[in-house]
């Protein structure tokens, strides 16, 4: 009796501490998933709206812009879903280089997002001057 009451003991630590691995993993998991994120994009968090039901197109607003979304299969009216949708970059005021010219192309690292903005020196903009992209 004592042995199959320490062979059960035995057995459900080994289940608990496989759901905490289990549970670590999916921790990493979504971890790795957040940061993998282009910086195009962002992630963000929506409240199903009561009458929602999974493939219905809503729209939501995000930082001053509307997006259209897709309900996930499983979502209900009150649940709590992340997305990720294109990102809202903030206005970025560049100095044209010097020796630039009208129409040409000039590559720009944006300093919040990261990415690499490819900019058409318009006509009309000397060097020196700003540009808001």
């Amino acid at each position: 009796m004592a042995a199959q009451l320490a062979e059960h003991q035995r057995q459900a630590a080994q289940e608990a501490m496989a759901q905490v691995q289990r549970e670590a993993s999916d921790a990493a998991t979504s971890r790795r998933w957040r940061q993998a994120i282009p910086p195009a994009q962002t992630e963000i968090e929506i409240v199903m709206p009561p009458g929602s039901t999974a493939g219905q197109t809503l729209t939501v607003q995000h930082q001053g812009q509307e997006l259209q979304v897709v309900v996930p299969p499983g979502a209900q009216p009150g649940h709590r879903i992340r997305m990720i949708v294109p990102a809202v970059r903030p206005p970025l005021d560049v100095m044209v280089p010097a020796g630039a010219v009208p129409g040409q192309h000039l590559q720009v690292k944006h300093p919040v997002t990261g990415e690499i903005l490819d900019v058409v020196n318009p006509a009309g903009v000397r060097p020196g001057q700003t540009l808001r992209i």
